[in-house]
Order: structure tokens, then sequence, then C-alpha cells
């Protein structure tokens, strides 16, 4: 469900973290739908470990406990999570809270269109018509933008 409008967004995660007297910086693209997923699953840790994993970093190591121990600083962000950023860091209920209301929204839109499919054009289920999806999306937001 939370690809819903992330596909394609990314959003690049930092740790800092010094161990036996070395620095080290671990640095991972992560695409947004699956922070989102890990976010919404209360799964905050998880974070850690997928930057580990895609760096390299054994996290049945010392040297990723020294990392777990550290916060997460994000950077170039794609999409709705940007506007959460302050600092590089993640304001995590303020971002799930408003993607659960661009969720709400998008449903909205969803079943609207599917009723619009049923009423005028007899179709049971719009999500079998992909094209038409598209089309009566497009159709929709242009006129929600006509009006502002």
């Amino acid at each position: 469900m939370s690809q819903a409008n992330t596909a394609g967004d990314t959003i690049t995660a930092t740790v800092e973290f010094s161990f036996r007297g070395e620095h080290h910086k671990l640095v991972a693209p992560i695409a947004v739908a699956y922070l989102t997923e890990l976010l919404e699953s209360g799964n905050e840790g998880a974070v850690h470990r997928l930057i580990a994993s895609k760096s390299g970093l054994d996290t049945y190591s010392y040297a990723y406990e020294a990392m777990e121990m550290q916060p997460i600083h994000f950077s170039d962000p794609q999409g709705l999570i940007g506007n959460f950023i302050e600092d590089g860091e993640l304001d995590v209920q303020a971002y799930l809270q408003a993607w659960q209301e661009t969720l709400s929204a998008l449903e909205k839109d969803d079943a609207l269109l599917a009723e619009i499919a049923r009423k005028h054009l007899q179709i049971g289920n719009l999500a079998e018509h992909p094209e038409l999806r598209s089309a009566l999306k497009a159709a929709y937001q242009a006129g929600k933008a006509s009006r502002n």
C-alpha cells in the first residue's frame, strides 16, 4: 500500500561513527516506499541494518553495534518525505501522519474514479483498465487544479 505515490522516490541515509579509532561514514540510497513500510511497521531499527547491509558492514559485528548507536542523517529526499526533514533529521511521526492523510485522499479519489467508470462506462473493475484509469485520473486532477 505504501507505494501509492512514493514509487521511484529515493532518499540518502548516512550514518557516521567511530570504531577502534577509525572514522566510518556509511551512505546508502533507500527507496522511500521501503523506508515508509519500515517506519509504518514501527521497525525503525531496520533502517540501520539496511544501511549496514548496503554498505557491506556485518550486522553481527562490534562495528555495527557502534554504528547502531548513532543517528541517521537523511539527505537528497524526493517526494513528500522531503517536507519532514530538517537538518538531516526525519520527523517520523509527522511524516507518517501526512503519509496516511495522502493515502486516504488517494483512496477517496480512486473510489470516485471507480464510481464514474461504473456509472458512465459500465466498468466494474477499473483496475483492469489501467490506461482508462490514468486518463480519468488526469482529467480529475486537471479539473481539481482548474478550481484552485
